[in-house]
């Protein structure tokens, strides 16, 4: 009977050896020695002491001393403090995105860097930090107020404009008295004018010359390509295809060895991702670019395509089936996505959100046909680099993903946000520019 006794005994005594091993291993490792304590006392006293007299060349060595002794959250953030106070400003900043890069959930370096940077106006900065801090799920009212106001500070460009279309490949297209005309990303016109002109959503875009007649210009601004018939109207390229209407009235494709392709139609998109729409006989189909009807998809009632006529961005084409039945989202393979059918949709842009309506209100829905926004706004555009134009109280404003108003409504119209920064707005009458500064 005594040899379980004897047994537990053995195994409680070493179970407690082993405790108060790793007990001491731990505080081992977790505790300075005494020397090293009393080292960082007496530079703790001694900077505290200089940073109270404004002495700071002695301040900041002695808490870079402490730092270098014990390499704390707490003291990373003193001398940061330090540092700012001193007016060490780069020190400032590079001590804190270190701690970032060690502690990437601090929200406290977070923070004061968002502050820092955007009391500077380096609102660039401040973005890439705000994005940095919701990149690790970090999330306060700080980080959050700097990142937007960062992200969407502007200025506006006084254009006094007829008409402005988005920017492609660093031009727009705007019109004034004189005609059309390409302006550049630096707000200068570069090209033009001519009594017509299609944007360069491609590196070739169409336009109408004195006589006449319409040929393609490259990005130089160089006559690159002459049309040998004589259109009514022609359009862009767009993955390695144009559209013209004939004067009788029909769309054909134009390659850019100028061939016209053999099938006539009553409407025509442009090629996005390799599909587009075309009219023939009274109905809507989606083809590939050897012309063909795409397996999966129907004959049509109606396709939503954009202001430069392309209806398939991020993938996705709004369709209907008939008058009055709305329009709902399908894939490039005809397949439904979701089930909703909304009043009204734009097809998407840049970005995975997009404008829909129901009962004269409109909101917006993502790549799922998940509704993401509700339906609040008297009118919308789709959301392209990270911003939608909004309607509300008969101004148009902007707002991000989450819904937060970025740009007070102030505007008579607005357009979609591109890679350059810029958005087409309307007030008094007249087209201008917004120009992000981040």
């Amino acid at each position: 009977m005594k040899r379980p006794f004897i047994a537990i005994a053995l195994v409680a005594i070493v179970a407690l050896g082993i405790f108060y091993t790793v007990t001491l291993f731990l505080k081992d490792e977790n505790e300075l020695p005494k020397e090293t304590v009393d080292q960082i006392a007496y530079y703790n006293q001694i900077g505290t002491e200089q940073r109270e007299l404004g002495a700071y060349g002695k301040a900041c060595e002695c808490f870079e001393n402490v730092l270098a002794l014990d390499a704390s959250l707490e003291n990373y953030h003193t001398l940061a403090d330090v540092y700012l106070e001193a007016e060490r400003y780069s020190k400032y900043t590079e001590l804190l995105r270190t701690v970032i890069g060690i502690y990437p959930k601090d929200t406290a370096a977070y923070e004061k860097l968002c502050k820092y940077y955007f009391e500077k106006e380096s609102y660039s900065a401040c973005k890439e930090i705000g994005q940095s801090a919701f990149d690790n799920n970090v999330h306060t009212d700080i980080i959050e107020d700097c990142y937007y106001k960062s992200a969407f500070m502007h200025d506006i460009y006084v254009g006094e404009f007829e008409n402005a279309y988005r920017y492609y490949n660093g031009f727009s297209v705007v019109k004034n008295e004189n005609g059309y005309s390409f302006l550049n990303a630096n707000l200068r016109i570069e090209m033009g004018p001519y009594k017509s002109a299609t944007s360069f959503t491609d590196t070739l875009a169409a336009v109408l010359g004195d006589e006449g007649k319409y040929y393609y210009i490259d990005l130089e601004g160089e006559k690159y390509l002459a049309t040998a018939g004589d259109y009514e109207i022609a359009y862009s390229f767009s993955e390695g295809y144009a559209i013209v209407k004939t004067k009788e009235g029909k769309y054909r494709y134009l390659t850019t060895d100028c061939r016209l392709g053999g099938s006539e139609f009553e409407y025509a998109t442009l090629y996005k991702n390799g599909v587009a729409a075309v009219k023939s006989d009274g109905k809507w189909y989606i083809i590939n670019q050897s012309g063909a009807v795409i397996e999966g998809t129907g004959a049509y009632y109606d396709v939503k395509y954009d202001e430069d006529n392309i209806c398939s961005n991020c993938g996705i084409i709004f369709v209907s089936d008939g008058e009055g039945k709305g329009y709902y989202p399908i894939n490039l393979k005809g397949q439904r996505i979701g089930g909703d059918t909304y009043d009204d949709a734009k097809p998407f842009f840049t970005d995975n959100y997009t404008c829909v309506m129901k009962n004269e209100k409109w909101g917006f829905m993502d790549l799922n046909g998940n509704l993401v926004i509700e339906y609040q706004y008297q009118d919308a555009q789709p959301f392209g680099y990270g911003a939608a134009a909004v309607k509300t109280g008969n101004k148009w404003g902007f707002i991000a993903p989450n819904n937060r108003v970025v740009i007070e409504p102030e505007f008579e119209g607005a357009k979609c946000f591109t890679a350059d920064k810029l958005c087409p707005v309307k007030s008094d009458g007249k087209w201008s520019y917004l120009k992000l500064l981040a």
